[in-house]
């Protein structure tokens, strides 16, 4: 096993696509302002 620091050990959207996760936030009830909030890379 490879020590890690849990940042990234489980990636349960890393498989979707972005409307995908926005279809789900909505359905989740996440506020609208966020679910539509513009993708950024600088993350």
């Amino acid at each position: 096993m490879h020590p890690r620091d849990g940042g990234v050990d489980l990636q349960p959207l890393a498989a979707l696509y972005k409307t995908q996760v926005r279809a789900l936030a909505s359905y989740l009830n996440v506020p609208k302002q966020i679910v539509a909030k513009r993708s950024s890379p600088r993350l």
